[in-house]
């Protein structure tokens, strides 16, 4: 690679070719050095230029995917838009509470009742096996299965324990298996009193937890040599077989009300429920309902929702902050100056202009309350900075807000189902929140608009100017050889020159010395 000794005038490299010349020798290698740097420098020096134009927009989209993912990270952080305008209360938490569906939108919930029952789980228990005997032996052919069917046959889920050596590893390994294909099931042993020999038998327990599938029957069979299976079976093989069904297991039971029954004037409840697990997850929509203790008909839970005034204003300085930090980001390295070093690294790039349009629409975007009406940013308390766009809260308009009409936040802030002014239902995002995580995707995430920017620049730009760097060395290589064969000819020609110079002033100096004599 050529050495960049400088730039010098064509015009200085001829005086000093002729100088060479006039001195008699000619220095080849800093002729060829300087030629060749004075060819290459203005065609390297707009090269350089485009490495420091990528260099550049690498930089800032890499800053803006930062300030995106931290504002993306606080917005997580509040959880979900859905129901963050909501919490969830209970008069008492030890017998029942509730929890929201995950993107379901919820309603106000005051719902009173009483826990008559719990669910409990379902069990069998499998025939008893000799403490004193391996579960499986060694002879080559020992084998066991455990497996569970549906009631007409279709196999949920099977184990081969072949290899097993006591029946608490069986159990351990219907637990794994179960907890991986979420069968529901677990297993635990159950030993009997100790003889006064010192043998007792184990059993298998099999449960099926609250809430999971009922209706299906385990078959366990294994095989091994003499041994003993149970105290009243001896032989090489055991085929045991148990079902769960419906009247195993108890449900769990609630009452609603409570109201007072006119009749005896005593407390009454209206509407029974029961469920096969001690959750009832569709007795309201939207929600879980959870129960762990009875109550007395004289004690009902009450559910209720109340408006998360704390959470809503925490969500609304997180989100101002967020904006304020990713717009500026973006504004910043998408100015355009006339000085090239107070440019951003994407000025008067079209995908930041149009993300920093998109951001600014957030301001004025009207959010629907699920009721046909809309309301804006604004009316919930932010301004909008006209110098630079910035939001800033007016705490005296939200702490009136937050006197008046605290729902306002929620309609704002979080996502809801909702109906346009013409009936038809709301399209994207419903609340600021989820509006402004769907504007960070275009910033991260593959197939965002910044990551094809980033992909383009560094797969097509960057690879473009390296071919061009490694073409300019090449032909400047070649160059510099060039040089090199020309003036080493130009360097013999003067020596051959020289030489005859020589012989002439030798033979003049004899012919005059001879004229003399």
């Amino acid at each position: 690679m050529v050495t960049s000794v400088g730039t010098t005038s064509n015009k200085n490299f001829g005086s000093t070719i002729v100088n060479s010349i006039t001195g008699g020798n000619i220095d080849i290698q800093t002729l060829a050095d300087n030629l060749t740097e004075a060819e290459k420098a203005p065609r390297q020096s707009l090269l350089d230029k485009r490495k420091q134009i990528t260099e550049s927009k690498i930089s800032s989209i890499g800053k803006i995917t930062s300030a995106a993912n931290d504002f993306q990270t606080s917005l997580k952080g509040l959880g979900d838009p859905r129901t963050l305008g909501y919490s969830p209360q209970s008069t008492n938490p030890t017998a029942a509470d509730f929890s929201f569906k995950s993107f379901v939108s919820p309603k106000p919930l005051n719902l009173s009742f009483v826990v008559k029952q719990l669910a409990t789980q379902n069990t069998v228990t499998l025939p008893t096996i000799n403490s004193n005997a391996a579960l499986i032996g060694t002879d080559g052919a020992d084998q066991g299965t455990f497996t569970i069917r549906k009631l007409d046959g279709t196999v949920i889920d099977s184990i081969d324990f072949s290899g097993t050596q006591k029946l608490s590893d069986l159990a351990a390994k219907i637990n794994a298996n179960a907890k991986a294909n979420a069968t529901g099931l677990s297993a635990t042993i159950i030993n009997s009193a100790v003889q006064p020999d010192g043998s007792y038998s184990q059993s298998l327990v099999i449960s099926n937890g609250t809430g999971s599938a009922r209706n299906f029957t385990v078959d366990l069979s294994f095989k091994q040599a003499n041994a003993d299976f149970s105290p009243n079976t001896t032989g090489l093989k055991l085929n045991a077989t148990a079902s769960f069904n419906q009247s195993n297991g108890v449900n769990a039971i609630i009452a609603t009300g409570p109201y007072t029954d006119p009749g005896t004037n005593t407390l009454a409840f209206q509407n029974t429920y029961q469920s096969s697990s001690n959750t009832f997850s569709n007795l309201v929509s939207g929600i879980n309902i959870n129960v762990y203790s009875t109550t007395s008909d004289t004690a009902p839970v009450t559910l209720t929702t109340e408006q998360n005034t704390t959470g809503l204003l925490n969500a609304l300085q997180t989100l101002v902050t967020g904006y304020n930090n990713l717009l500026t980001t973006v504004q910043a390295e998408a100015k355009y100056n006339l000085d090239v070093t107070k440019r951003g690294g994407l000025a008067n790039d079209s995908v930041a202009k149009l993300f920093i349009s998109q951001l600014r629409k957030l301001t004025t975007k009207e959010f629907p309350d699920g009721n046909g009406n809309t309301f804006t940013l604004s009316d919930i308390g932010v301004k909008t900075n006209t110098a630079d766009g910035t939001l800033s809260i007016d705490t005296d308009k939200v702490s009136r807000v937050q006197q008046a009409r605290p729902e306002l936040f929620t309609a704002v802030l979080t996502s809801k189902s909702a109906t346009q002014s013409n009936g038809s239902a709301w399209v994207g995002p419903t609340g600021a929140l989820e509006q402004m995580t769907t504007l960070n995707k275009i910033v991260v995430g593959t197939g965002s608009d910044f990551s094809l920017l980033l992909d383009r620049t560094k797969n097509k730009d960057e690879q473009s100017i390296t071919d061009d760097q490694t073409k300019l060395d090449n032909q400047m290589t070649a160059l510099h050889t060039r040089y090199l064969a020309q003036f080493t000819a130009m360097q013999n020609i003067l020596n051959s020159t020289k030489t005859d110079q020589t012989s002439l002033t030798n033979m003049m100096t004899a012919w005059s010395a001879g004229l003399k004599g």
